[in-house]
């Protein structure tokens, strides 16, 4: 289980505060691979993961939860005024297994996602289904 919060509270917002994953140099040292380090979730955002994991001697299944708050708009600190929809939230709910056959390893996953809000304009949903096949040379 992770939790993170990295929102900008209505104190920073009011100092001007430079939050956390910012840096003037983006050329080196701040990617792995091109991916960027630290979470998606990090600059302005807060974000949750739940997952169970069990392992047995035919393979591996998980059942996870996730909530990212993709961004946060409105400006409460110099208006005083909050948005009702100023929150970019995006919730998922997925499940993978991995299942040992033999020469075969068989992976499965199925992942429902639902976002709020979306882009500050209308809420979205995705199913997004895997399924694969990897042969062993043994």
């Amino acid at each position: 289980m992770e939790v993170q919060n990295l929102q900008f509270s209505v104190l920073a917002q009011g100092r001007g505060w430079a939050p956390l994953y910012t840096s003037a140099v983006i050329s080196q040292g701040h990617t792995n691979r091109g991916q960027i380090m630290g979470s998606y979730a990090g600059l302005g955002g807060a974000g949750a993961l739940a997952a169970l994991d069990t392992y047995y001697a035919g393979g591996r299944w998980t059942l996870w939860w996730s909530r990212v708050l993709r961004r946060q708009r409105g400006g409460f600190a110099t208006t005083g005024q909050p948005d009702p929809d100023g929150l970019d939230v995006v919730d998922a709910l997925g499940w993978n297994a991995l299942l040992f056959a033999g020469r075969y390893d068989i992976t499965a996953g199925l992942t429902a996602v639902y976002e709020f809000n979306r882009d500050f304009a209308k809420d979205a949903f995705n199913l997004n289904a895997v399924l694969g096949m990897r042969l062993g040379w043994k």
